[in-house]
């Protein structure tokens, strides 16, 4: 009888232990289901279904700004009590300062997404810096990961959530999916965790479902995650856990700026390799030439130029000739508008010297009176006449600022002056 005895309680108490541990499995929060996310979706994480399909008391936890040892690890703890899993969003400084620890999160089975390097608001800076910070972030937290680098995902989320249609353009090419959230803990704002919890609690019960924002940096969060994790369990609510299709493998740089398409020269070019010489311009005899009217391909083999045809060969000598013609007009054009420069130009003249007529009246008046007279009368008209165009010649000259009205008035006044000295001048004789 005592060893029956013996057997029994040995039994029973194997029974109970085994009873002890059924509650203590069926408290753990665990996950419900996993999310894989393969499309992009710029409003992905916003609204109360998170645009990923969340059912009715269902939640996404993710953590932001990390990794800390301090508060990253009390975190993963929790996490690892309740056997659930989660997001974290690492910033690309604070990985290489601690790539220990975001191993550790890797090696524990969560997912790692990307926070952009500095945590700089996007919105308030350059497109070109944005994608610096974007891609710097993502290269420092895979190199960060070492040998978990394939664990990365390719979830993003802006900080403070800021974004707009530009950046999700560049994310996209950096073949990242933008990711927000929908329930703010807020856990940064001054309080205890308490309160924290109480305002996560509250806005998740008016909404149903959604995706929590939490920050594994801040020390109130780490103490308060077992709380709201019991919280959540207690009020019915399940824990989804969120992957990508195809892990990010490196980082491709993408610009911004969109291609430029290839000028009609290339286009050109590419399409006729086997000519040598290509005219693009075509000749009218009525119309003015232009200033580029030939432009040929230049080619280094020297075989190719057998090989044009007779009608190419004719067409570039009739276009030679043709641009003979053209540039002997232009030097006609050139001469005819010298000619008319020195025509409307007035040249001041000289006035003849004394000596020379007093000569040459000297010699014609050796014959008789008569002519000496007639040369002295053709010197006075001569130097009348030259003295009266001088005058008209420097009065006609406009100067530099004048108006019309005062040169047409200064021309009036000295043709009347011109007038008076004449009438003056027969007067005395």
């Amino acid at each position: 009888m005592g060893k029956i005895e013996w057997s029994f309680w040995r039994a029973a108490a194997c029974l109970m232990f085994l009873f002890a541990l059924i509650p203590t499995a069926h408290a753990c929060l665990g996950v419900s289901r996993t999310i894989t996310i393969s499309k992009f979706n710029s409003a992905m994480g916003t609204g109360p279904g998170g645009h990923i399909g969340l059912r009715h008391k269902e939640v996404v936890l993710t953590f932001d700004d990390g990794p800390i040892p301090a508060t990253t690890n009390k975190i993963l703890s929790a996490l690892a009590r309740e056997c659930t899993k989660a997001t974290f969003f690492p910033v690309g400084h604070m990985a290489r300062a601690y790539p220990s620890t975001l191993r550790n999160i890797a090696a524990r089975g969560h997912t790692i997404a990307f926070h952009t390097q500095t945590h700089a608001n996007l919105q308030g800076v350059s497109l070109a810096s944005a994608q610096r910070d974007i891609a710097n972030g993502r290269k420092s937290i895979l190199a960060s990961l070492g040998k978990y680098r394939g664990r990365a995902s390719r979830l993003f989320r802006y900080p403070y959530l800021s974004r707009n249609a530009r950046l999700d353009q560049i994310v996209k090419r950096q073949g990242m999916l933008p990711f927000s959230a929908s329930v703010l803990s807020q856990d940064w704002k001054s309080g205890s965790g308490a309160a924290m919890v109480n305002r996560v609690m509250s806005r998740l019960n008016r909404q149903g479902r959604g995706v929590i924002l939490l920050h594994d940096i801040q020390k109130k969060t780490a103490s308060a995650l077992p709380s709201l994790l019991t919280r959540l369990k207690r009020g019915g609510y399940k824990v989804v856990h969120v992957r990508t299709s195809g892990q990010s493998k490196g980082p491709a740089i993408a610009s911004v700026t969109k291609k430029k398409k290839p000028s009609k020269v290339a286009r050109l070019k590419k399409s006729r390799k086997k000519t040598d010489r290509i005219t693009t311009g075509s000749i009218n005899k009525k119309s003015q030439p232009r200033k580029r009217l030939f432009s040929f391909s230049r080619s280094t083999n020297q075989t190719d130029k057998k090989k044009l045809s007779i009608q190419q060969k004719r067409r570039i000598a009739s276009l030679a000739r043709s641009k003979k013609l053209i540039e002997a007009r232009k030097a006609e054009e050139k001469a005819n508008k010298k000619k008319r420069r020195s025509i409307f130009k007035r040249t001041k003249k000289k006035s003849p010297d004394a000596k020379k007529f007093k000569k040459s009246a000297s010699k014609k008046s050796k014959g008789s009176s008569k002519s000496a007279n007639k040369v002295t009368k053709n010197k006075t008209t001569k130097t009348k006449k030259k003295r009266r165009i001088r005058l008209f010649a420097n009065a006609t000259s406009r100067k530099k600022g004048e108006s019309a009205a005062a040169y047409h008035e200064r021309l009036r006044q000295r043709r009347l002056r011109l007038n008076r000295e004449q009438a003056a001048q027969k007067g005395k004789t």
